[in-house]
């Protein structure tokens, strides 16, 4: 099953907060699978518990039957829920629901990202950490196929 062909991307910042899995579940259903691997219609769902409390959960659903593909996401902590509710990130607690700002900033694209990282790669020492989380990060993927 292929939950995303960028989760890793996904799970990353998720893993650097809240730290490595305890537990990883998935599931998936497509509909008018043909032969050359298109569909009509798909349901990925992805849940993970992680090692500092809470779990983080994934759906991806797409097809005829929701008219456009959609993506939420929602990672529920003892002290409150953080969500994504179709674009507009919500933070839940027991004192009400506040709406999380995302600044509207210009994204570099993956491709941009990958080849900066290589470039600045020379100027800097390997981060130890960081390859830690990232190594976490492809775990929690590859779990989830």
């Amino acid at each position: 099953m292929k939950i995303s062909g960028n989760l890793g991307y996904h799970i990353y910042p998720i893993v650097d907060f809240f730290g490595g899995a305890t537990s990883v579940k998935r599931s998936a259903a497509y509909e008018g699978l043909r032969e050359n691997g298109q569909y009509d219609r798909f349901v990925n769902t992805l849940t993970v518990e992680f090692e500092r409390g809470g779990i983080g959960q994934w759906t991806w659903a797409g097809g005829i039957a929701i008219n456009a593909a959609e993506e939420h996401e929602r990672y529920v902590l003892t002290e409150g829920t953080i969500s994504d509710a179709g674009g507009e990130w919500y933070c839940t607690t027991p004192s009400g629901v506040t709406p999380l700002s995302i600044p509207d900033s210009p994204q570099p694209t993956l491709q941009e990202l990958w080849i900066s990282e290589i470039r600045d790669a020379a100027d800097q020492p390997p981060n130890l950490e960081d390859a830690v989380v990232a190594l976490e990060a492809i775990r929690i993927s590859l779990a989830s196929e």
